[in-house]
């Protein structure tokens, strides 16, 4: 029974559930369109009955390409991580190059006194 209600759940349930309906309006209008549910179902695509949710479309797309929605995470993740360490990396060389011009500017500045000092004393 358990292997039963985990089959008959969400989609499924929801395309019975309209077939089955004791009101006409409320059932399939054609076999077709309850075949074309079946048939969607079975592809693992979105079926008419369960509506048109962004959220329950995105869903279905990931279980129907799981490998390549996998590729695409771990390749996002890899460009995410590649960038923060590019960004950090060109971080730390800015301090470097900013501690290399101000110690630069300082030795310049002391050989600059150096200079007039030894005017000074000629």
């Amino acid at each position: 029974m358990h292997a039963y209600r985990t089959i008959v759940r969400g989609d499924l349930s929801r395309i019975l559930g309209k077939a089955l309906a004791k009101e006409p309006e409320r059932r399939y209008a054609s076999v077709e369109a309850f075949a074309d549910d079946l048939a969607r179902w079975l592809a693992g695509a979105p079926v008419r009955v369960s509506g048109n949710g962004r959220g329950y479309r995105i869903g279905k797309f990931i279980r129907r390409n799981r490998v390549a929605v996998g590729i695409a995470a771990v390749l996002t993740l890899g460009l995410i991580a590649t960038s923060v360490f590019a960004l950090h990396a060109a971080w730390k060389e800015r301090i470097q190059r900013d501690a290399a011009i101000a110690e630069a500017a300082r030795v310049t500045a002391v050989g600059e006194v150096a200079r007039r000092i030894g005017q000074w004393k000629a």
